[in-house]
């Protein structure tokens, strides 16, 4: 077991990661599109622009270790761990390069985020929108216009009830 003042020290550089189940509260400054292809060559070792298990690790090189070090802009390193973890950085990764961002703040608590909070969130923030439909006068051209509003006459319907 490992004395309590060195994990502390390795806790603070960075070298180890809390387990005690609590998630790790820090924020790593990140380039962005450097921190996103240092990943997909390091971890996406059958180059299909995912990480899996299926990611096998290359003999005689730390490439597909499911370890990554994401270097900070301050010259720190955070390290990343396991296919769950480096999937969620990816995606993270990939969501501020279509944002356009050149650098960007990633909390390790959106890393390492458990997967049902994580797919709640996604809906929330990012589905949701494409999930539901609003019946007014501004949505209804968005409305006529979705192919499934197409009938076999070629017109488009839309129903709406007596009672409403």
């Amino acid at each position: 077991m490992v004395p309590r003042t060195i994990l502390a020290v390795l806790l603070a550089c960075g070298i180890a990661q809390e387990t005690s189940g609590q998630i790790d509260s820090r924020t790593v400054k990140l380039r962005v599109g450097e921190t996103l292809e240092s990943l997909l060559y390091d971890e996406d070792t059958d180059n299909d622009k995912k990480i899996t298990i299926d990611d096998p690790r290359l003999s005689g090189t730390s490439r597909g270790d499911k370890r990554f070090w994401i270097p900070d802009v301050q010259g720190g390193l955070f390290e990343v761990t396991g296919t769950y973890a480096l999937s969620n950085l990816l995606q993270e990764l990939s969501l501020l390069r279509t944002a356009g961002a050149d650098t960007a703040s990633i909390s390790a608590k959106v890393i390492f985020e458990p997967p049902t909070q994580r797919i709640s969130r996604f809906i929330r923030e990012h589905f949701w929108d494409g999930l539901t439909r609003r019946v007014d006068e501004q949505s209804l051209p968005v409305i006529l216009s979705d192919e499934k509003t197409v009938s076999s006459d070629g017109h488009r319907y839309l129903y709406v009830p007596s009672s409403d």
